[in-house]
This record gives C-alpha cells, structure tokens and sequence, in this order.
C-alpha cells in the first residue's frame, strides 16, 4: 500500500516541471469529452491520512516535505489529523486513505479565509483504487470533516481549461490550477492542469507564513 497520494500527470497546455507526467493527446481526450468532476488545484501540500502499523491514525506527507521548517509541517499537520481521529478513524482503520492538503502553512498563495487547516478531496480504498470524487466527498462531508468543493461537473468539451482557473474560493488571488476527475469503466482518475504564472514551491523556499484559518466547528 502506498503511503502518500500517487503523482498525477498534466493535461496539455499546463506548466509543467522538469520531472512531471504528462499525458499524451489521446489520454487527455476523454477528460474532455466525457462527464467530469472539476475541482481547485490548492496551493498546498500533499497531505494523506492512513492508519500506522501500531494502529494510530496519522499524517503522511511526500518524502522531500518531511523535513520542511525543521518538521514542524510535519507535527501540525499530524496534530491536525490527531485531533479528528474519532472523524477519521472509521474512514482509514480498513487500510483506506484520505487525501487533502495541508494549508496553515504558506506556499505561494496567501490564503485570508480557510475553513481549515487542511481541506480534504480523495479517498483511495484498500485496493488501491479511488474513489470516485463525488463519494468521495458525501463520506467525508457526512462525518463533519472540511473538504474542497467541486467547480464544475459535466462535460468540459471545447471549454478553455484557464476558464476555470479563477479567484480562489479562500482568497490569494488567481487559483494554481484544477484537477479534473474522470470516473469510468477504467475506475477514477485524475489529471491537473496548471496555470502558466504559478512558481512551484520547495522545502527551502518557505518562508514559515501561515495563511488565515476561521474559527472551526
């Protein structure tokens, strides 16, 4: 079972890093011409929650973010998920994991008006295969925990992927992107596209800023 979320590749025309995925034109074809699920690409980081082998509900961030700010990225976002696990635990004591971003911490965006610390979007199942967005999202939302909504569901067509790369739902001006979730006789799958003036963060770069988070509950 992997232990962070999987890597998900590029629609054509998004900026792209020297080692992203990239799909190929009749990839991206049926994102386009077939019902989706378009969401807000957060500026954030990968942030998976998963049962440990002592049978604890905690946070797994990618390898390279591990040691950002000295850990303590690591420790909040962990406390975070530690402070939920009555929410949490029946989601992931099978071997499911739930997806989200971790956001208290500032990357490129300044966030003015968060829910939460973190927002949760995906939920990937024992097997390995995840779930589509929209039951995702039911599950999640039915046990009170924070989630990014949907922007669009249907067909995108010949739609401009920048037309839904707007304001963002919690401030910071211009979304990073979208990801957009196909679900078909394949299973889901995602893909993002990423606009061009969005400067992709590191580790090193943060600056330890946070970004605003409301009251919850």
């Amino acid at each position: 079972m992997r232990g962070t979320i999987p890597r998900i590749p590029h629609l054509p025309g998004s900026k792209v890093g020297d080692d992203d995925l990239v799909l190929a034109p009749h990839e991206a074809a049926p994102f386009f011409s077939r019902r989706v699920v378009v969401s807000e690409k957060t500026d954030g980081i990968s942030l998976t929650v998963r049962l440990s082998p002592d049978g604890e509900v905690r946070a797994g961030l990618k390898a390279d973010w591990l040691p950002a700010l000295g850990g303590r990225v690591l420790r909040a976002a962990d406390l975070w998920v530690r402070q939920r696990e009555r929410e949490l635990l029946p989601l992931v004591d099978d071997g499911t994991h739930v997806y989200g971003e971790w956001l208290w911490h500032r990357l490129e965006l300044a966030y003015e008006r968060l829910p939460s610390a973190a927002l949760l979007y995906g939920i990937r199942d024992p097997a390995g295969r995840l779930v589509p967005r929209a039951t995702a999202l039911a599950r999640l939302r039915s046990l009170g925990l924070p989630v990014v909504e949907p922007l669009f569901v249907g067909v995108i067509g010949a739609r401009p992927l920048a037309s839904f790369c707007r304001a963002s739902a919690w401030g910071g001006g211009v979304s990073e992107g979208i990801v957009v979730e196909l679900a078909d006789q394949r299973g889901a799958r995602w893909a993002k596209w990423v606009r061009a003036g969005y400067r992709q963060p590191t580790p090193r770069t943060m600056s330890g800023a946070r970004n605003r988070v409301l009251l919850e509950g």
